[in-house]
């Protein structure tokens, strides 16, 4: 279905040297070029289609579960647990485009944990016109991120991973391309239900640029979060900073304007401390209510300052789902709210393949 618009310590960890040192050269090319918005390329490597971590705000690098869907935003989440495990994730955004992701993982003793992952984003089909109105034909446009993944664990509570990606993005016959990578640091503390994470995403680079004389960076996004579950109540908090590569998250409101009666002169309204600060956060809350059901909620106050309107913000930001398994399979399901004109809905359905064999 498509839609359509108009066109207006040891060896064995030698692995993990060579994943941690592309990481670092990626993240070493972008920031040298570090822009404090906008002007980035490729910017759908900032969605996240599986329902579990759109329900919580858009990001759940600090959950501590064995759910391979969470491994998207932050690789060092891949666990053993995860071993053949298979997770298809389907988003619905506004306008009608289709974001999805597919997701497996597989161990192997020498290296650790490898995961395959492909994200793609499918735009529609658009009316294609001459300069005077006249239909002329109809054109396409999608882009696509093939992953490969790793992580291995440092001790008991400690495990780092990385995603090395390659970008193809293609809008009617323009193509570009590019590499990044992702890297994680995990950290469980099982006795005191408390884990924490820091993750740098999409650090890397563009290839084949759009023209010849512009190379346009990646969204850089480095992340930090922490989670608590309470051991008496069946909830788990967690607070995500996102953006912390960026020294400011201020952005020109069109609507943030006024003028001096007596001066003339235009003043522009500037946001206090807290709420700059305040676009950083990400809040989320899990409610497990047993092992085969939970319900999640989520707040991510940088999407509501960016997305809703001045004069009607209504729930943007805000985002909701649940999670609960049928048989073999995990199902979650998640919308979020963008602003008062659009919604965004999520499905994920995964399962292991070990669950299939005979008993």
């Amino acid at each position: 279905m498509s839609s359509k618009h108009s066109f207006a310590s040891n060896g064995l960890l030698a692995p993990g040297r060579s994943l941690a040192g592309l990481v670092c050269l990626f993240f070493l090319s972008s920031a040298t070029h570090a822009q404090s918005g906008g002007g980035s390329t490729f910017q759908f490597l900032q969605l996240q289609a599986p329902a579990r971590i759109q329900s919580l705000g858009g990001s759940a690098i600090s959950t501590p579960a064995d759910d391979l869907s969470l491994i998207g935003g932050n690789p060092a989440q891949l666990s053993d647990q995860m071993h053949r495990q298979l997770a298809f994730s389907q988003a619905y955004l506004p306008a009608g485009i289709r974001h999805g992701l597919l997701q497996t993982a597989y161990k192997v003793n020498s290296v650790g944990m490898l995961a395959g992952q492909l994200q793609y984003i499918q735009y529609g089909t658009f009316t294609r016109t001459d300069e005077n109105g006249n239909v002329i034909g109809e054109f396409s446009a999608a882009e696509y991120a093939f992953q490969l993944g790793w992580s291995r664990s440092l001790d008991s509570a400690f495990r780092i991973g990385a995603n090395a990606k390659f970008i193809s993005s293609a809008f009617d016959d323009q193509r570009s391309n590019g590499v990044a990578a992702d890297a994680g640091l995990f950290w469980n503390n099982k006795r005191h239900l408390l884990s924490a994470s820091l993750v740098v995403r999409n650090a890397g680079r563009q290839l084949k640029t759009w023209s010849s004389t512009n190379r346009e960076e990646l969204p850089l996004d480095i992340q930090a979060g922490i989670s608590k579950q309470l051991s008496k109540a069946p909830f788990r908090f967690s607070l995500i900073l996102q953006q912390l590569n960026k020294r400011k998250l201020d952005y020109v409101d069109p609507d943030g304007f006024s003028t001096d009666p007596l001066t003339g002169e235009v003043q522009v309204e500037q946001p206090g401390g807290l709420q700059r600060f305040s676009r950083r956060v990400i809040l989320n809350t899990e409610i497990l209510l047993s092992k085969n059901f939970n319900v999640r909620f989520g707040y991510n106050f940088l999407r509501r300052n960016e997305m809703s309107f001045a004069s009607r913000k209504g729930l943007a930001g805000i985002s909701l789902g649940t999670g609960f398994r049928i048989n073999r399979f995990q199902l979650a399901y998640a919308l979020s709210v963008y602003n008062t004109a659009g919604t965004a809905s999520s499905l994920t359905i995964s399962t292991g393949l070990e669950r299939f064999k005979k008993r």
